[in-house]
């Protein structure tokens, strides 16, 4: 079933151009662009679970030296001495926390 979308001229110019290049229509590309941002996402989601998952299967001294490694890695960045903050109190059973 076909439905109506409206989007900003910017937004459709560059869609135009996208499926004119490929030699596709505006549907079709905006379809690929979907499954493409669909299938980017999912690969973000594994990134963080993998990286959960990581963190949960630490000891608590691989995860003060995860930290440590971490802190020497920024300490050259120009911004004021900071003491590390693990990313969910000094617990790494907890996994990330992310808003």
């Amino acid at each position: 079933m076909a439905r109506t979308l409206e989007i900003d001229d910017v937004a459709y110019a560059g869609l135009r151009e996208l499926a004119e290049r490929d030699h596709i229509t505006l549907e079709e590309e905006l379809a690929k662009l979907i499954e493409a941002a669909r299938r980017e996402a999912s690969r973000h989601e594994e990134f963080f679970r993998d990286m959960e998952r990581g963190c949960a299967s630490m000891t608590p001294e691989e995860w003060a030296d995860y930290g440590a490694d971490v802190w020497d890695q920024t300490s050259g960045d120009g911004l004021e001495d900071e003491p590390p903050c693990p990313l969910d109190g000094d617990d790494p059973k907890k996994g990330a926390v992310r808003s």
